[in-house]
């Protein structure tokens, strides 16, 4: 006998951890994972250097991610600095995968003041 395991989703309007800025993350995960968003948002943020590389002047971009076990997908949907956006798709790639899940969040990059700016103007 099998039983059935329902994704359990997880939304997080807004965190901060390590000075990165991540708006709307939300992650599809196959099992409850109590500490999920905080594990999810720490990988993320330890390439907040990375990350500020990419638009100094400020930005924002929409990013998604396939997590499985060996293997990730990322894609770019929408982003608020078009030629930053091979920069922003290699530092997505380098994060290191916590779990397996479907995530995607706004990441804010460089200056704090025009990202949350350019977060404001993403269409996604």
């Amino acid at each position: 006998m099998s039983v059935a395991q329902a994704d359990i989703e997880l939304r997080v309007e807004k965190m901060e951890l390590d000075g990165l800025q991540i708006q709307n993350l939300y992650c599809q995960l196959p099992k409850d994972q109590p500490m999920a968003a905080l594990q999810i948002g720490a990988a993320i943020s330890k390439g907040k250097s990375n990350w500020d590389l990419c638009m100094p002047e400020g930005g924002a971009a929409n990013i998604t991610w396939i997590w499985l076990a060996k293997e990730q997908r990322v894609e770019v949907p929408a982003i608020s600095n078009e030629n930053a956006h091979t920069c922003v798709k290699n530092a997505a790639a380098r994060i290191e995968h916590p779990m397996t899940a479907r995530c995607s969040a706004v990441i804010l990059m460089g200056n704090r003041e025009e990202a949350e700016k350019a977060a404001r103007t993403l269409d996604y």
